[in-house]
């Protein structure tokens, strides 16, 4: 009996430790704050748009990126979610630029920092006139809804 009480403890201390642990890993990757977001990231397709804050370097580069053209796309070329997002634009025949992360350098350090600038921590991620989309399942809904359509309408801000 004084074994099993033991082996519960350690279970508990065990699985405290682990509880703690995924408590911190998930605190990690939240939403950044909101210094670096315009408004909020909504289901609906709303999405934040990016401020020049004192940047580092990888974050310039990046806001260069998004600003050098009405739709940007950081993917990687071996993703099927960033293949269908192509496709959409594709058939909606948009001029794209697309950043493929996976054949950059700096393309995971580039990644982290798009998940600080952004939110979101994977790939598709779209950004329509410098406003954060979000990623495949957001592209394919705005694009259902006919919001995608006339964000890529209006005008620059």
């Amino acid at each position: 009996m004084k074994m099993l009480s033991r082996t519960m403890a350690l279970f508990t201390l065990t699985a405290l430790r682990t509880s703690s642990s995924l408590t911190l890993a998930r605190s990690i990757h939240r939403t950044p704050p909101t210094a670096l977001l315009r408004g909020g990231r909504s289901r609906d397709g709303g999405g934040a748009r990016m401020m020049s804050a004192s940047a580092s370097p990888l974050a310039e580069k990046i806001t260069a990126h998004i600003e050098s053209a009405d739709v940007v796309v950081f993917s990687k070329s071996w993703c099927p979610f960033c293949m269908q997002t192509k496709g959409l634009f594709e058939t909606l025949q948009v001029p794209v630029t697309y950043i493929e992360l996976d054949e950059l350098a700096d393309g995971a350090d580039m990644q982290m920092e798009l998940a600080q600038m952004s939110g979101q921590r994977t790939v598709p991620n779209v950004f329509i006139k410098g406003t954060h989309l979000g990623g495949n399942d957001d592209t394919q809904r705005a694009a259902r809804s006919g919001k995608l359509q006339e964000l890529l309408a209006t005008s620059k801000l």
